[in-house]
C-alpha cells in the first residue's frame, strides 16, 4: 500500500514480467514514469544479496547490498544490561544532516549486472566504449568419403548482442586469433544489452540457436569435374581446382590427338606406300618412254638413209612404223601412271583433312567438358557440433 517494493533475484523471466506489470501499474497510479526496459535489465541482473526499491511516489530506484550476519541471543536482559548496551545518544538537532543512503544509482553507461552463472570476457582492458557479443568455442566436422574429406574445425563464434537476430551478423574467428581477459577495463562505458537476453535459461537457448546457425549457414563447398573424374582435395580452392582440372584437361586432350592420329596412322602408311610405288612407276614408264623415243628416232633416221641410198629401204620403214607404235603406248602408260599418283595423293590429302576435321570436333567437345565445374555443398554434422563456454563478452568500438 505504501508504494516501496524491495526486490531481489527472481528465478524465471515470467517472475520478472510479472513483477514489471505490477511496478508500471503502481507508477502509473501514481503519476509516474516507469522505464520498463531499464528496470527489467536490472532484475535480469540482479546477484546474491542484491536488492532494488523502487518507490512509487519517487522517481529513480536504489540498488543496495546486504551482508551475512548472525544473531546471538544470551536471554532475557536486565534493565542494568539494557542500559549497557543502549548508552544515551545526544538529542538530535534540527540543522542536522540527513544520513547518506547507501545505495549508488545506477546510469545507462555503467557496466551492467550480469546473472550468476554468466561468464563475462573483455576484448580489451583500454578505456572506451564496450558493447556486448556472445563468444563461444566451436567444433565443426565435415566428412565426404568420395573427396577424402574428414576435417574437425575449431572456432570462436562472435555475435552482436545488441540485434534481435545477432546470428545473421555472427563472424567465426581462428583461436588463436581471439585473446579474452577476466579483468574489467578501470574507466568505461557499457552498452546494455537487450532486457532478457542475459540469462542462464536464455543462453541454453543461445547454443541451440548456435548449433542450427552453424549447420545452415556454414557449409563447406567442394568442386567435382564429372566429365575427367576429378574432385577437389580439402583446402583445394576453387581457381586452385580449375588449374588443376585445365592441366589435366590438356594432358588428355594430347592423348586423345595421339589416339586419333595411330587410328589413321596405317591408313596413312598404306597410301603412303602406294604413292611411292606409283612415283616409281612414273619414273620408270617414262623411262621406258624415253628410250623407245630414241631407238625409233633411230630407226627412222636409218629409213631415210636407206631410202636415199636405196638399200633395205622396205624393211626399215617396216620397223620405223613398229617404233612408232610403241612410243605411242609408251606416252599412254605414262599418262596412266601420272593419274595414278594423282589420285593417290588426293587420297592422302583427303584423309589428313579427316584427321584434322577429327581432331578439331574431338578438342572443342573435351573443351566444353572440361569447363564444367560443379559444386558439392558439404554441411557439417549435426551430431559432431560442439558448442563450449558460451560467455558474454565486451568489445570496444
Amino acid at each position: 500500500n505504501c508504494g516501496t517494493w524491495f526486490l531481489g533475484r527472481l528465478q524465471t523471466e515470467r517472475d520478472v514480467a510479472r513483477v514489471l506489470d505490477g511496478l508500471e501499474g503502481a507508477a502509473s497510479a501514481a503519476g509516474n514514469a516507469l522505464d520498463r526496459s531499464e528496470i527489467g535489465t536490472l532484475l535480469a541482473g540482479l546477484r546474491s544479496r542484491v536488492f532494488l526499491m523502487n518507490n512509487a511516489h519517487e522517481e529513480g530506484h536504489l540498488l543496495f547490498h546486504t551482508r551475512w550476519a548472525m544473531s546471538y541471543l544470551r536471554g532475557p536482559l536486565t534493565r542494568k544490561q539494557i542500559k549497557l548496551l543502549s548508552p544515551s545518544a545526544p538529542e538530535a538537532s534540527g540543522d542536522a544532516p540527513k544520513p547518506a543512503k547507501s545505495a549508488v544509482p545506477t546510469s545507462k553507461s555503467s557496466r551492467p549486472v550480469v546473472p550468476a552463472g554468466i561468464e563475462e570476457v573483455f576484448f580489451s582492458s583500454e578505456p572506451g566504449t564496450y558493447r556486448p557479443y556472445l563468444a563461444a568455442d566451436v567444433t565443426l566436422h565435415y566428412l565426404r568419403a568420395s573427396h577424402g574429406l574428414d576435417s574437425w574445425e575449431k572456432h570462436v563464434i562472435l555475435a552482436p548482442l545488441e540485434e534481435e537476430a545477432p546470428w545473421a551478423s555472427a563472424e567465426l574467428l581462428d583461436r588463436g586469433d581471439v585473446d579474452f581477459s577476466d579483468d574489467a577495463p578501470g574507466v568505461a562505458e557499457f552498452v546494455a544489452p537487450p532486457a532478457g537476453s542475459v540469462g542462464t535459461a536464455r543462453f541454453r537457448s543461445y547454443g541451440k540457436q548456435i548449433r542450427t546457425h552453424l549447420y545452415q549457414a556454414r557449409p563447406m563447398s567442394l568442386w567435382r569435374c564429372k566429365s575427367l573424374k576429378l574432385q577437389s582435395k580439402p583446402g583445394e580452392s576453387k581457381s586452385e581446382f580449375a588449374s588443376r582440372v585445365q592441366l589435366a584437361a590438356r594432358e588428355e586432350r594430347d592423348a586423345g590427338v595421339e589416339k586419333l592420329r595411330a587410328r589413321f596412322a596405317k591408313r596413312i602408311q598404306s597410301m603412303e606406300e602406294r604413292r611411292r610405288r606409283a612415283e616409281a612407276r612414273v619414273d620408270r614408264e617414262k623411262s621406258q618412254y624415253e628410250q623407245q623415243k630414241l631407238q625409233t628416232g633411230i630407226s627412222m633416221g636409218a629409213t631415210v638413209l636407206g631410202a636415199i641410198f636405196g638399200r633395205g629401204g622396205f624393211g626399215r620403214a617396216t620397223t620405223a612404223a613398229r617404233g612408232a607404235g610403241r612410243v605411242a603406248r609408251e606416252r599412254e602408260d605414262v599418262q596412266r601412271a601420272e593419274e595414278e599418283l594423282r589420285d593417290i595423293e588426293e587420297a592422302i590429302q583427303a584423309l589428313e583433312i579427316e584427321v584434322e576435321e577429327e581432331a578439331r570436333a574431338y578438342l572443342a567437345e573435351r573443351e566444353d567438358k572440361a569447363a564444367e565445374l560443379e559444386e558439392v555443398v558439404v554441411r557439417p554434422r549435426k551430431s559432431d557440433i560442439a558448442v563450449m563456454g558460451l560467455k558474454l563478452a565486451w568489445k570496444p568500438d
